[in-house]
């Protein structure tokens, strides 16, 4: 038993780290962004459906605008959108329903992630961005590191986006992320 639980956090402590060096790579650009011509309706309809298992109960829908193409490392893409569901899956109600959209709108890709859970509050609306900032550990199942959603806005920024939130408490948060469709030369950098 004691075996397992060292197990476990030696499980924690390498996912934590390799956060950290994703991170610390993305902020001194050290990390290569291969950017490609990528359609985004494509993609996020995949990651989708990998992600349809849900957990505690929680069904996942989408509503996914066709044909959105845009010039975008699809790894870090991928990530952004991972990071957006599996926070829905742990903080949307129990046998809810967590709702992913993505469109067209001035020139972005506008992809959103919408959940049931309990919200955030106004005050912690622009801290939830930060590096190892948590509303509250037991908002839901499980404790995260605090660094999903500060990893989102800066690919998100590397995409020549933005990462934003609208919630309300006691009735859920929408979490959008935008990409600038552009038409460029796949590029590296």
């Amino acid at each position: 038993e004691a075996i397992e639980v060292i197990e476990r956090q030696a499980e924690k402590m390498s996912v934590l780290i390799n956060r950290l060096l994703d991170i610390t790579r993305l902020d001194q650009g050290t990390q290569k962004i291969v950017r490609e011509n990528t359609d985004l309706s494509q993609l996020v309809t995949i990651l989708c459906e990998e992600q349809q298992e849900g957990k505690r109960g929680i069904h996942l829908s989408w509503e996914i605008q066709p044909e959105i193409m845009a010039w975008v490392d699809v790894f870090l893409y991928s990530r952004v959108f991972q990071n957006l569901v599996d926070n829905g899956y742990k903080y949307g109600r129990e046998n809810g329903i967590i709702l992913v959209k993505l469109k067209k709108q001035n020139g972005f890709g506008i992809l959103s992630v919408t959940d049931d859970g309990p919200g955030i509050n106004p005050e912690d609306q622009e801290k939830i961005w930060q590096r190892f900032y948590q509303v509250d550990a037991s908002r839901g199942e499980g404790t995260g590191l605090g660094l999903g959603l500060s990893m989102v806005r800066q690919i998100a920024g590397l995409h020549g986006g933005k990462a934003w939130v609208e919630s309300v408490p006691g009735k859920g948060s929408t979490f959008f992320v935008s990409v600038l469709l552009e038409n460029r030369k796949n590029e590296s950098y």
